[in-house]
């Protein structure tokens, strides 16, 4: 039989074992480019974006998760349509939309938990963007776009744009609009970042690549395309005027 001094020694070299193997574990499950865990995309939801639509405290659970030191977005910035007579410039305000840096390696057909944020949108004018009904930034709103899971086909899945309230008053989430994410039907291109813009499918080239002769007046109300593992993916939803 050990002495209580011989236990005592025992126990803590087990703890110590236990700790070493459990860290181990965590770190294996973690992916050490991100510190996303394994098996999980930048901005994947752990409740559905219903229930962060509740309440201030979970409207700011929402917010911890899009403005994570984690995530991170690349995109453009384009002229919009103003709703007519909004604002200093009724003809065109700035909106800037970005894809979540998984974007391109998001599959319609898979469910990502409770649901996930592909892109982000703002109105960096003072008017309001007619085609999504997007209000200034400076108002302190900015958009989302976020997949919902169950999607049944493979290269269509349930959408929602949602507003955050990120300035003056606690952060506020509403669902504000629900559309599909499709698929363009391009080849998928590997190369380039995940990425996003205002271009309809057909002025999208086979590879990602857009023309200069694509660009037209008609690109002011187009939907936003998103990068995917499709290729490219547009956001539809109905059109607010």
């Amino acid at each position: 039989m050990l002495a209580p001094s011989a236990n005592s020694l025992l126990n803590k070299r087990l703890r110590l074992v236990a700790l070493v193997l459990l860290a181990s574990a965590s770190a294996a499950c973690d992916d050490p480019a991100s510190g996303v865990p394994m098996g999980r995309k930048l901005g994947q939801l752990n409740e559905s974006i219903d229930y962060y639509t509740k309440n201030r405290d979970r409207a700011g659970m929402f917010r911890g998760i899009v403005e994570s030191k984690q995530v991170d977005w690349n995109g453009t910035t384009s002229d919009r349509e103003c709703v007519a007579a909004s604002g200093s410039n009724p003809d065109m305000t700035p909106v800037e939309v970005v894809a979540i840096r998984d974007a391109k390696t998001v599959d319609l057909g898979e469910a990502y938990g409770k649901g996930l944020v592909i892109a982000r949108m703002r109105n960096l004018g003072d008017c309001v963007e007619s085609r999504y009904g997007l209000q200034p930034y400076q108002s302190g709103l900015e958009y989302y776009f976020v997949v919902e899971p169950g999607s049944a086909q493979s290269e269509t899945a349930r959408l929602k744009l949602v507003s955050l309230q990120v300035k003056g008053r606690p952060a506020a989430v509403l669902v504000q609009k629900a559309g599909f994410l499709r698929s363009c039907g391009h080849k998928p291109n590997p190369g380039p970042p995940s990425t996003a813009e205002f271009t309809g499918c057909t002025k999208r080239q086979p590879g990602g690549a857009v023309g200069a002769s694509d660009v037209s007046i008609n690109s002011f109300r187009e939907d936003a395309w998103i990068s995917c593992i499709h290729g490219c993916c547009i956001a539809e939803f109905e059109l607010t005027t």
